[in-house]
């Protein structure tokens, strides 16, 4: 799986679609695809990961994507 996710890494204007970067957070910006087999609907809030805050799209590049490539 490391393959697809080194893929999804590759492609940042997809994970752009997908969030949006809000008042210190990243909120979901669609329902279903993608957002939902990650178990996420529209409006969702993603504030932190690994104890890491989300403020801007990258910080899950660096904060989810990375580490599961790494690991």
């Amino acid at each position: 799986h490391g393959e697809l996710v080194e893929g999804l890494i590759a492609q940042p204007e997809a994970w752009r679609a997908l969030f949006a970067s809000d008042g210190g957070s990243l909120v979901v910006r669609e329902e279903g695809g993608f957002a939902a087999m990650l178990g996420l609907a529209r409006g969702d809030r993603l504030v932190q990961s690994n104890g890491v805050a989300l403020r801007e799209v990258d910080d899950l590049v660096a904060t989810v994507l990375r580490p599961l490539v790494a690991g």
